[in-house]
């Protein structure tokens, strides 16, 4: 099934629920249907959700956790990439309500797409800690005789 791709402005709306409008009719792009159930990423984080339609515009509310996880506020420009995905027998049995997203597994870069001074990250508490020493001789003025080997 075809894949779209957009930018979308992430909005906060009644009750701060965090949400983006889809730039785009899904019975366009995908066939008529009554509900659209979606995965797909954005900022490299996965996701899956439903297309919502209100007030004639369609729409993903962002829970809580994706907007953490993709440091996404009000206001951003947020590129997405969105895909029809097969729903649940749980998913359609459930009377319609709010179109969510939620979060899944944060999508690698290939070991050669690191930058220099990059750590990849798998979450460990105590690798946040060792990101900051990869920047800090970057950060510190060395008052020293050039070509003399400095040991971290």
């Amino acid at each position: 099934m075809k894949k779209m791709k957009f930018e979308a402005k992430v909005f906060q709306g009644h009750k701060e629920l965090i949400a983006v409008h889809v730039p785009f009719d899904p019975a366009k792009a995908w066939g008529k249907n009554s509900r659209y159930f979606v995965k797909g990423t954005v900022r490299k984080r996965r996701f899956e959700g439903e297309i919502g339609f209100r007030r004639g515009f369609h729409y993903i509310l962002l829970d809580k956790d994706l907007s953490k996880k993709t440091k996404r506020v009000p206001g951003d420009w947020v590129p997405f990439i969105l895909g029809l995905r097969q729903p649940s027998a749980q998913e359609l049995a459930a009377k319609p309500g709010l179109a969510w997203a939620r979060a899944g597994p944060t999508l690698r870069p290939a070991p050669s797409a690191l930058g220099p001074g990059q750590v990849q990250r798998h979450g460990g508490a105590k690798e946040r800690l060792e990101r900051l020493f990869i920047q800090l001789p970057a950060l510190v003025e060395v008052d020293g005789p050039p070509g003399v080997p400095f040991e971290a």
